[in-house]
Order: structure tokens, then sequence, then C-alpha cells
């Protein structure tokens, strides 16, 4: 178990709850064991948010926390929202376009 970004080959994904594809066609993960939303585009793997401990705060990138992800989902205006049951909060997740 684990997560590191970079290629196909050499990424970690620790635990895919929910995925959802946006207008782009970049794949959308919810890593729920690393409490991060991941993307897939062009054969690499990045970290799109998250991967603080505890807690849950809307925002972009590596100021997002979430308790227990469990859903994701691509808003009209091109942000993610996800499903934090811990929390029983849906948050709003910035993303450049």
């Amino acid at each position: 178990m684990g997560w590191n970004d970079g290629s196909l080959g050499d990424a970690m994904i620790s635990e895919t709850i929910a995925a959802a594809v946006k207008a782009d066609g970049e794949l959308v993960l919810l890593d729920g064991a690393s409490a991060r939303v991941r993307a897939i585009a062009g054969r690499v793997v990045d970290t799109l948010a998250g991967g603080r401990s505890g807690g849950s705060a809307e925002g972009s990138g590596a100021d997002v926390s979430f308790g227990f992800p469990r859903a994701v989902a691509v808003a009209p205006d091109r942000s993610l929202l996800v499903v934090d049951t811990e929390r029983h909060a849906l948050l709003r997740i910035t993303t450049v376009p």
C-alpha cells in the first residue's frame, strides 16, 4: 500500500473508491486510503487534491483534507465534488481547467 505520482509504470494508487471523467477526457480517481483525488492524463498520474490528515477542508491542491472520501463527480463549472462520509460533507475542489 502507498501512493506515488508519476508515469503509469511508476505511480501507485492505494485504493480506488470512485472515478469520474472530466470533459477533456482526464480520468479522476478518488484514492480512499491515501485521502487524495488523483488524475490520469497522458499516461501520468498526478495528485489534484488532498493528502493532509484529518478534517474536511475545501480548496485546491494540498490545502484540501478529507476524513473518508467516498464519491467524486465533476460539476458543471469543472470543479470536483467529493463526498466525505466521516464529516457528512460535500466538498468542492477547485482545479486548474
